[in-house]
């Protein structure tokens, strides 16, 4: 996929990615969503 070269190009990206990431996030139940993750790894959960 080409680079943005405008600000439009870039806040339509930016908008579908985002949207992607929300859509892999709510494919996960809701349990796994909040669970935390192992010891030594990020101290959050999603």
């Amino acid at each position: 996929m080409p680079r943005p070269r405008s600000k439009k190009e870039l806040v339509v990206l930016s908008n579908k990615d985002y949207n992607k990431l929300l859509e892999m996030i709510r494919s996960f139940p809701e349990e796994k969503q909040h669970a935390d993750f192992p010891e030594g790894t990020l101290n959050r959960n999603i």
